[in-house]
């Protein structure tokens, strides 16, 4: 006959080991859902990264930069008078597109929805170049149209990339 303490320990032993292994299939869970939520943020990241390259590799937006990039005009008047206002010319339109654009871009990097690298490495040269040719008159352009927060979100995502710049030595314009 088995002695009735053998019989409570061994129960005591099963119940420490059932314990044990519901602990451990819990942390194991615990930590496969924390993989398959990191693969789900890292996918969506990458979706929206694609979105952004996707958004600019158009032969609508070639042209618009093209046309963008020669723009040419000595000071805020001459910019209003040959594209702001003038209603012949496509130009301030496909400019106000990137910038529509643009400001969206910035919203997923200031909302760490994508990552400043990212655009950085895909559409950092572009956004220095764009940005500057409007950052000398951005306080005549949203004085102009009235507008205090003109492009401004586009201004934010120049600065930062060009601080992803200062700390990526390796990183190039």
């Amino acid at each position: 006959m088995i002695d009735p303490t053998t019989v409570s320990m061994i129960r005591d032993f099963v119940a420490i080991f059932g314990v044990i292994a519901g602990f451990t299939y819990y942390v194991l869970t615990v930590r496969s859902n924390q993989r398959n939520q990191q693969l789900q943020l890292e996918t969506r990241q990458a979706q929206l990264i694609a979105n952004v390259y996707n958004q600019m590799d158009t032969p609508e937006k070639a042209k618009a930069v093209n046309s963008i990039f020669h723009m040419k005009f000595k000071d805020f008047d001459e910019l209003k008078t040959k594209y702001i206002d003038n209603p012949e010319d496509e130009t301030w339109n496909q400019a106000l597109s990137i910038i529509i654009m643009l400001e969206g871009q910035s919203t997923l990097v200031s909302e760490n929805l994508i990552k400043i690298q990212q655009v950085a490495k895909l559409l950092g040269g572009f956004i220095v170049r764009f940005w500057g040719l409007f950052e000398p008159y951005k306080q005549e352009i949203r004085a102009y149209l009235e507008y205090p927060r003109w492009a401004s979100e586009t201004e934010y995502l120049y600065q930062e990339i060009l601080k992803y710049k200062e700390t990526h030595t390796n990183y190039e314009i």
